[in-house]
């Protein structure tokens, strides 16, 4: 025992000049059953195991760092390949909204066009009625004189008719007794009021219109966010039902 410590205080001596001894007097790092005192080589033998001990130890370091590098290797490669498909996604995503800007302000223009036609149909609807109740309030002053001229001939016709009978006498009492006024041609000169025609809809295909809820559930639904919002002019906060 008196050999072990003084083999472990001359051991600690050795160490005193590191700046982390590996070895002192209450705790002798030179097992004396692996490295027996009797042997001449004992120190050799340890230094040995712990030369064998150090290049295992920075031989993990060495693995480590080659394992450090090449996982920075993949790290970096994966980043390009990231960096590279949000590069792509941003040139696809401008592309597709510069798309979709024209493709919003061809469909305002599309309901432009169409608006425009109902109004100038409107317009011509109006005119055509007010020219037709014009034409009747005139027809029916000249109906009054149309129809006195007419009666007055189916009149004539009647006892002209009644000189050529056998029985002239009786064709003009007949002729007298008739009321020309309800003659059938002279209820031809009537001038009868029609209802005004119902004003033709507007009709525009609303899934191809930007700013149409039917528009936006065609074209933006299933796009997961990644369109843009309409701005075209004929758009608005909320789509139109």
């Amino acid at each position: 025992m008196a050999n072990t410590v003084y083999a472990c205080k001359l051991y600690a001596g050795n160490e005193s000049d590191r700046l982390l001894p590996v070895g002192d007097s209450n705790r002798c790092i030179m097992d004396v059953e692996k490295y027996p005192l009797s042997s001449k080589t004992r120190h050799i033998d340890y230094l040995k195991d712990q030369l064998a001990f150090w290049d295992a130890e920075y031989q993990k370091i060495v693995d480590s760092r080659v394992q450090c590098a090449s996982s920075t290797k993949a790290y970096e490669a994966h980043k390009l390949m990231v960096d590279q498909a949000k590069t792509a996604l941003a040139e696809v995503r401008q592309t597709c909204n510069d798309a979709q800007a024209k493709m919003d302000e061809a469909s305002c223009g599309y309901k432009a066009s169409i608006t425009k036609k109902c109004e100038l149909i409107a317009r011509c609807q109006e005119s055509t009625w007010k020219t037709y109740n014009e034409t009747l309030t005139t027809a029916r002053t000249e109906e009054i004189f149309l129809k006195a001229q007419m009666s007055t001939l189916e009149r004539i016709e009647c006892y002209l008719g009644a000189f050529e009978l056998s029985d002239m006498r009786e064709g003009i009492l007949q002729c007298k007794e008739k009321d020309f006024e309800q003659h059938e041609e002279v209820m031809k000169m009537s001038f009868q009021a029609r209802a005004r025609p119902e004003p033709s809809e507007c009709e525009m295909d609303k899934e191809n219109v930007a700013g149409y809820c039917a528009y936006e559930g065609q074209y933006y639904a299933n796009t997961s966010n990644l369109s843009q919002p309409c701005n075209a002019s004929c758009c608005s906060a909320s789509c139109h039902p």
